[in-house]
């Protein structure tokens, strides 16, 4: 099926006052209910990127409904602070409800024990999945379609709710119809000979009154997001308090927006008449509702970004988002990450003889290393793809040492750019098979291993009730259910495999246990990572008998949960409740890269 083309732009911003001419007559009621149950105690509202500007849109709305305070928190820092949830009113606004902060914070105020309503622009969300196995409200505001890279779309809709809504509530504000609203015209910051100066420059600063700080939060975010222009806010009085002298001195490169109602219209006037010609600027006045100016200066807002990139012939829609954009966005929540330093000599209590030497090789174990245990069916995180082409941008040698089958390699794929694929080693199946991430596995072309052909027999001779029995030629996996669940039981079924096949190699994991002839190990992928000189393994099964106990045997080895016992190898790191995918990470931000080879930041700097 052909791929939709993503509209322009210029496109997506002609189509905003049919968008608000067309919107339903009836009043959202799930929003009205919103603004009326948060009347006795205001509300918390939590928001990130372009959803930032609906929650500060929504604060404004309840703060007028209620007179009661509102605040509005990005997801980090609701999640830092140090509020009492309990009883509070939260809305989330999300477009698409996915994105890893919105979740995290949404999970944290629901088990704080908030009231939430999340705020979102599709049917099927995983935050409105959340609300509905937790009882929480989630209110779908939908678009038509999917939206732009600059959500233009979705932040009209959300607004043409809460306008609405907020008339519905409060019919004495007098608001103006919405299809007058979308028929206004939209103000230009300068003229034409302003314009082509206001091109060569490379910095904004936009001076808002407070009732506009929706509209100064959009186009610091909309300006930022494309690339068009660096932008800073600040209101029309702290302005004053030195931010002028530091406009003055690059007043070359900068120009000052001030957006004004009518309460700061004579004060947003004597403002620009102090600043006079000594930098450059444009007032730009809304009349109407204290509401309605607010959602017209939005739409200036969104105007504003194209009047300035039409000219440069760019399409602010059209963004090739860098592969660390998407690792960033991406990166995975452990609570470590908000309670410990990223380096902290302390918690890395490794011998001082590993940050003495330079590694031109690593050999990391997939499930619970690479990715935390429970998300091992999920593609791997783009943190943990952009860490290890960084590896190979800098020569040093990649292998992977997994109990997997082709499952691995095919993540890998997914994950890592094709020009790495023939330099990463994956030793399948604990090392019994290895091939190049740029091969596909196929394991017919390899014959069974007798005593692997012995073992089954014997597996199949226990009829194991509960517990699913998968054979390769050179592995067998037995992944336990519920009936066959307890360690007991599992140590009686490894003890008997080992005394009636005794050329076989039982290991365990998290989730199951692997068996391989006695003679393979997850330590042939060292060999296989050609002219390696000193290579470290990491892995997170290092206790006797789990699947990495060989591998972190290794006289240069990190564990990153479960230690092989060993005085000298195996060393965990991080801190105690840091595992898996958690302590990885720490190990990652812990590289120090030169040519050919990487070395560990023991934190003392």
């Amino acid at each position: 099926m052909a791929t939709k083309k993503k509209k322009s732009y210029k496109v997506l911003l002609d189509e905003i006052p049919d968008q608000i001419r067309r919107a339903s007559l009836d009043v959202p009621s799930a929003i009205i209910d919103c603004l009326e149950e948060s009347k006795a105690t205001g509300a918390i509202l939590v928001g990130s990127g372009g959803s930032l500007t609906s929650a500060h849109f929504y604060a404004h709305l309840i703060e007028k409904v209620s007179r009661k305070q509102c605040t509005v928190y990005t997801p980090l820092e609701l999640l830092c602070s140090a509020i009492d949830l309990e009883g509070q009113r939260c809305l989330f606004f999300s477009a698409e409800g996915k994105n890893p902060d919105i979740i995290h914070a949404f999970e944290y105020a629901n088990k704080h024990k908030a009231i939430v309503t999340c705020v979102t622009n599709l049917n099927e969300t995983p935050l409105g999945q959340l609300c509905e196995r937790t009882n929480q409200k989630n209110v779908c505001l939908p678009v038509h379609e999917k939206d732009g890279f600059l959500a233009l779309s979705t932040i009209v809709a959300t607004m043409i709710a809460g306008y609405k809504a907020f008339g519905a509530i409060q019919p004495q504000s007098e608001l103006t119809n919405l299809s007058n609203v979308a028929d206004a015209a939209i103000p230009r910051v300068t003229t034409p000979n302003q314009l082509n100066q206001l091109n060569q420059l490379n910095q904004l600063i936009v001076v808002y009154a407070p009732l506009l700080k929706p509209a100064a939060i959009d186009i610091e975010s909309r300006f930022h997001e494309s690339g068009v222009a660096s932008v800073q806010i600040a209101d029309i009085r702290n302005f004053s308090h030195g931010r002028h002298y530091g406009a003055f001195l690059n007043q070359s490169e900068t120009h000052i927006i001030i957006l004004a109602d009518e309460g700061t219209a004579a004060l947003a006037r004597l403002t620009r008449l102090a600043i006079n010609t000594s930098l450059s600027n444009s007032l730009i006045f809304f009349s109407g509702a204290p509401v309605e100016a607010m959602f017209k200066s939005i739409l200036f807002s969104m105007h504003l970004l194209w009047e300035i990139a039409e000219p440069q012939n760019r399409d602010p829609n059209k963004v090739l988002v860098p592969k660390f954009g998407r690792s960033l966005y991406y990166l995975p929540y452990q609570s470590s990450c908000l309670t410990q330093p990223l380096v902290d000599a302390s918690d890395v209590p490794l011998p001082s003889h590993y940050y003495d030497t330079s590694f031109d090789a690593v050999v990391f174990d997939y499930d619970g290393t690479l990715c935390d245990s429970d998300e091992r069916f999920d593609e791997l995180k783009p943190i943990v793809a952009l860490m290890l082409e960084r590896l190979l941008e800098h020569s040093v040698r990649v292998g992977i040492a997994t109990g997997r089958g082709k499952s691995a390699g095919i993540s890998i794929r997914k994950a890592i750019e094709e020009k790495w694929w023939e330099q990463i080693v994956i030793g399948y199946y604990n090392g019994s098979v290895i091939e190049t991430a740029d091969k596909t596995l196929d394991v017919s072309q390899y014959p069974i291993d007798p005593v692997i052909k012995h073992a089954h027999e014997f597996i199949s001779s226990k009829r194991l009730s509960g517990a699913s029995v998968d054979m390769r030629p050179t592995q067998i996996t037995i992944e336990f259910g519920f009936a066959l669940q307890s360690d007991t039981q599992i140590d009686v079924l490894c003890a008997q495999l080992i005394e009636h096949c005794p050329d076989i190699k039982v290991l365990r994991s998290g989730h199951s246990i692997d068996i391989i002839n006695k003679s393979t190990s997850k330590l042939r992928v060292i060999g296989a990572l050609h002219h390696a000189k000193q290579c470290l393994t990491v892995g997170d099964s290092g206790q006797p008998g789990g699947n990495d106990h060989e591998l972190l045997s290794h006289p240069f080895s990190i564990s990153v949960n479960h230690v092989p016992g060993h005085a000298d190898t195996g060393f965990k790191i991080g801190a105690l409740d840091e595992i898996e995918l958690s302590a990885t990470l720490r190990l990652f931000s812990m590289m120090q890269f030169g040519q050919g080879v990487f070395t560990l930041d023991d934190g003392s700097q």
